[in-house]
């Protein structure tokens, strides 16, 4: 299966998650550790956090897998200044028009829901990575697709993407 990238928009990643302003790890790592213990009931729970960096793929390239974190939410916060690629899709759902793939600035910071599918967060352009925080020590699960997806060029897609939303509370609440 074709999936062509196309910018973020929050109507359209709403299923997935939520776009909150990219900020700083610490503070991201705060909003985490209050959501792990509302989570475990008030048991302390230390976020993980995981750091990528990679090259980007020449277009079009081959997916071969995705995660996902039954239980718990995943942030993603990528470098300042790159440009990312997120493949997603919901549990259970892999229809054309169920699994898409959103580029985003590094001026944003993407707050996956329970039990989304989803891809490495590739690099866009040049050289890039990001800090992914996991809300609690929940295992992730990977599935290898039978069928890899093919990820297109986003050339006609070129519309710009939104401004962070202002943050009034935790990003996990």
């Amino acid at each position: 299966m074709d999936l062509e990238i196309t910018a973020i928009r929050i109507e359209t990643f709403a299923p997935y998650g939520e776009i909150v302003p990219a900020g700083s790890v610490e503070e991201h790592l705060m909003d985490a550790r209050i959501y792990a213990r509302l989570r475990q009931g008030g048991a302390p729970c230390q976020p993980r956090l995981r750091r990528q960096t990679a090259r980007p793929p020449q277009l079009p390239f081959a997916l071969h897998c995705l995660q996902r974190y039954r239980t718990t939410r995943c942030l993603c916060l990528p470098d300042p200044g790159s440009r990312q690629l997120i493949v997603v899709a919901r549990a259970g759902r892999f229809g054309p028009r169920d699994i898409r793939a959103f580029a985003f600035g590094g001026h944003l910071a993407l707050n996956l829901r329970e039990d989304v599918w989803f891809g490495a967060f590739t690099p866009l352009g040049t050289a890039a990575g990001a800090t992914i925080i996991e809300a609690s020590a929940a295992p992730v699960e990977t599935l290898v697709l039978a069928t890899p997806l093919r990820i297109t060029s986003d050339a006609r897609q070129r519309v710009p993407e939104p401004d962070a939303p202002t943050r009034s509370h935790g990003i996990y609440g």
